[in-house]
């Protein structure tokens, strides 16, 4: 009929855009700093859980 939809842009993976470098350097830098804030939200909950009820 000619009511379907139609797709109008391309909807290809999304990959790149900030590293100019290769996907496996990116992946590696982006690994590490993920761990290091993880580590950090880690030791800071587990401050928090040890500080008495009355200091926090």
């Amino acid at each position: 009929m000619g009511f379907e939809a139609i797709k109008t842009e391309h909807a290809g993976a999304k990959n790149g855009g900030g590293h100019w470098g290769t996907r496996a350097d990116a992946k590696t830098i982006s690994n590490h700093a993920r761990r290091v804030a993880d580590r950090a939200e880690a030791d800071r909950q587990l401050r928090d859980e040890e500080r008495p009820p009355s200091a926090r």
